[in-house]
């Protein structure tokens, strides 16, 4: 996942420790120099393609390991440097542990909680890069501050700052295991096998069918439309209830001159030539389309002439335009547009500011690493000659934890995101969960 990380691999062994079957992850590096900073290993996950979860999962584990660290030793966070957690074997500890929390959610469904009970530290003490250090860690007890643990008899370490930086990272509450059902259940073994006691991680996936209804969260997307016949809205709630919808309904409603039904409003930015915005229309929405590039608006007015559609156009700029349409649209798309700006986050803001409250905002760019400047610049430019050269500049590429920043700072809660691939060939497009070229992402106004 162009971790960067060198040469590594993980081999996973059914093992005993203390008599109970568990299975064990050994990580084999051939780097020899294990230290780095914060900011390094927090640079190295946010440029991977990892799944964007796992990005923001794994930095929020190291960014905890960091401020405590940092308030150990009295330096600023931009300093702290991580010794045997910069080992690859703790970043792979802790990058594998989000895609396996994720991956199982991809088996089982969504995961509403992950409920940690009290961690058992033991006593004594442990050698590490700064000396001889008394057990628990003074790490490992920052970390698990107003979190229960539970004292084991042991004279060793039994909870690493690593692994209570990844509970705390994980959990959603801290207590006894959850009412219900018991589904499924592994054991992890750790390195050593005292004659004492199990060294073992147990997880143990419940389900209790009255209790996550009665808590998990819902949503009401509700959207009114015109000029749609009958057919449609019946293939409609049949579509939504194939999706996952646990209902949907069509409520009729009265509209000027006393026609049934509501007008959807759309503005999509970028607009061009209107390929998008035609298409909205298409689909009954009253839809106006902006772009700061005159031509484009041009050509976009007089096909909308030619095809006798009703569209307003404008030569105009998103941050100027919001002025005056501040919570009027229900959705906002702007699709291949932020990686041509001078400020994508300044656009992300005004594209928000014109959404009514729960209204939808559409995104796509192209993320920022080698692969997309092959397949971006070298490919869709030089080779296929599908865009104009120049037409890209890679330096203004988005990865997506930047862009899914964009949106939280603008207020825009992250749906979902999706790569799209384009065959040059085929001509076939689809979307994927790969986005490490061109990819979409989907947020709520709140």
């Amino acid at each position: 996942h162009d971790l960067c990380l060198g040469d590594w691999k993980i081999d996973f062994d059914k093992t005993l420790r203390n008599g109970l079957n568990a299975t064990k992850a050994e990580v084999t590096y051939g780097e020899t120099s294990t230290g780095r900073k914060w900011s390094e290993i927090d640079a190295l996950i946010k440029d991977s393609s990892l799944p964007l979860q796992v990005i923001e999962g794994s930095q929020r584990t190291f960014l905890l390991l960091a401020q405590v660290e940092a308030e150990q030793h009295g330096v600023a966070l931009d300093e702290v440097h991580f010794h045997e957690v910069g080992a690859v074997d703790a970043i792979l500890d802790v990058v594998g542990t989000w895609l396996l929390r994720f991956a199982l959610e991809d088996e089982v469904g969504v995961i509403d909680g992950i409920a940690v009970g009290p961690v058992g530290l033991g006593s004594g003490s442990v050698k590490a890069s700064h000396g001889t250090l008394p057990l628990p860690a003074p790490a490992t007890i920052g970390i698990l501050k107003d979190c229960p643990i539970t004292n084991i008899n042991a004279n060793s370490e039994t909870c690493t700052p690593t692994g209570a930086a990844l509970l705390v990272s994980l959990a959603n509450r801290w207590g006894n295991i959850s009412s219900g059902y018991i589904r499924r259940s592994s054991r992890g073994a750790g390195t050593r096998n005292p004659d004492d006691y199990p060294n073992i991680i147990s997880m143990v996936l419940t389900e209790n069918p009255e209790t996550d209804e009665a808590t998990s969260s819902k949503y009401l997307i509700e959207t009114n439309v015109d000029d749609v016949t009958p057919e449609i809205l019946a293939t409609t709630i049949e579509k939504l209830l194939e999706e996952g919808a646990e209902d949907a309904w069509i409520t009729p409603i009265i509209m000027k001159k006393g026609r049934p039904g509501q007008e959807i409003k759309v503005l999509d930015v970028g607009c061009g030539g209107g390929l998008l915005t035609e298409a909205l229309y298409d689909l009954g929405a009253e839809v106006d389309g902006i772009d700061a590039a005159g031509p484009g608006i041009e050509v976009a007015k007089i096909h909308e002439k030619k095809e006798d559609k009703q569209i307003n156009y404008a030569t105009a700029q998103a941050e100027d335009f919001c002025i005056d349409k501040e919570g009027y649209y229900d959705v906002v798309t702007c699709l291949e547009v932020l990686e041509h700006v001078p400020s994508p986050a300044s656009l992300v803001e005004a594209c928000s500011k014109m959404l009514k409250k729960d209204g939808l905002l559409f995104l796509s760019t192209i993320n920022r690493n080698p692969r997309s400047w092959i397949t971006a610049i070298v490919g869709a430019e030089y080779i296929f000659s599908i865009l104009p050269k120049g037409t890209h500049e890679f330096e203004k590429f988005i990865k997506p934890s930047e862009l899914s920043e964009y949106m939280e700072n603008a207020s825009v809660r992250l749906i979902e995101a999706k790569g799209m691939f384009y065959n040059p060939v085929t001509h076939h497009v689809s979307l994927n969960n790969d986005l490490g070229v061109n990819y979409m992402m989907h947020g709520i106004n709140e």
